[in-house]
């Protein structure tokens, strides 16, 4: 049996730091995002068909198996009568809200990336969302807390990744929620505040795809890192991209969005992973895209290569290309090219 090995490389905790390993079948593996709780002193891995809980010291606490599930993307979740139905493998992709419940959000890539909630102290316990119906394609969920009077306002922004299914089972790609008023540990996604959402037009849907790698909060800023496809002359190519959000204006009016790439003598413009941290930095890995296959892939036989981008100057190049270049200097309001409402961003 072949297998996959996690290592981990931690601060000092006591005084002195320490390096570990924990070895889990291959067949789990690939393993996604690292969630680390600090205040548990515990880390949260997705892999394939199971989600792992271990001790900072990479005791295995608990395993819980949740794939293979039956599940196909012409048919809707759960609907067993559909005659699409296989047994499909689960990816999984964890999202944690620090400090807020106790729970992890995890989404899979199975049931069109319907998500659930765990608890973080016992991964085997888990339920739905509060309305099923919302279906989330593989969700990177950021929360923000601001203060509007004297009531909290919980602000949820999320990118959902389309890989060209149906229309109709699907929902909007850009979205902020408004979670403040959910009681009872059950949570509700499906209420959405006015204008709180960016969706791709449906006559533009048939050759779109568009993957989420990292959502974060910086200065007054939400940014979202994703590789979507764009149609030039005809033929269809994939770019890496990131947008910048405005905070303050839920309504998505301060959208932007620019190329986002490794500048080296091989062209790596594929991003695999993103990771930002308080230094302001992020760091991102890239590929070349495997053009052998219709996801949205770097070839793992080409290589990759690690950039590290500062905030600061990521913010400083907005400023510069995009509002120069498509607005001429003036802050002018609108929506991307591939939303149907699109104004002057004819340069996205």
């Amino acid at each position: 049996m072949r297998l996959v090995g996690i290592c981990l490389v931690a601060r000092i905790i006591t005084t002195f730091a320490f390096h570990q390993n924990y070895t889990v079948p291959r067949n789990y593996g690939p393993l996604s995002k690292i969630v680390i709780k600090e205040e548990r002193r515990s880390l949260y891995i997705g892999g394939k068909n199971t989600l792992f809980h271990f001790n900072f010291d990479l005791s295995l606490q608990k395993q819980d198996i949740i794939g293979p599930v039956n599940d196909s993307k012409q048919c809707n979740p759960f609907d067993n009568s559909c005659i699409y139905m296989r047994y499909q493998t689960v990816n999984n992709h964890i999202s944690i809200l620090k400090s807020f419940r106790n729970l992890l959000i995890v989404c899979g890539t199975a049931r069109q990336g319907i998500c659930y909630m765990y608890d973080s102290s016992d991964i085997s316990l888990k339920r739905n969302f509060g309305v099923i119906k919302r279906i989330i394609l593989e969700v990177k969920i950021h929360p923000s807390c601001s203060s509007q009077r004297t009531k909290m306002v919980m602000i949820f922004f999320i990118g959902q990744s389309y890989d060209g299914r149906k229309a109709d089972y699907f929902y909007n790609e850009f979205a902020t929620l408004d979670i403040s008023n959910t009681t009872n540990n059950d949570w509700n996604f499906d209420h959405y505040s006015a204008w709180s959402f960016l969706s791709v037009c449906d006559t533009k849907r048939e050759n779109f795809k568009l993957k989420f790698l990292h959502i974060f909060e910086a200065n007054k800023y939400i940014f979202h890192v994703f590789i979507r496809s764009i149609i030039d002359s005809g033929s269809i190519s994939y770019e890496t991209r990131i947008s910048k959000l405005c905070k303050a204006n839920h309504d998505y009016g301060s959208y932007e969005e620019m190329v986002l790439s490794c500048k080296t003598p091989t062209k790596y413009d594929i991003g695999i992973a993103a990771h930002y941290d308080n230094a302001q930095q992020l760091y991102m890995t890239f590929g070349i895209r495997a053009y052998h296959v219709d996801n949205i892939q770097a070839d793992n036989t080409q290589g990759s290569v690690i950039c590290v981008f500062s905030i600061d100057e990521m913010i400083r190049k907005f400023a510069s290309e995009v509002l120069t270049k498509c607005f001429k200097g003036t802050p002018t309001w609108g929506t991307p090219s591939w939303h149907c409402n699109s104004t002057m961003r004819s340069c996205f």
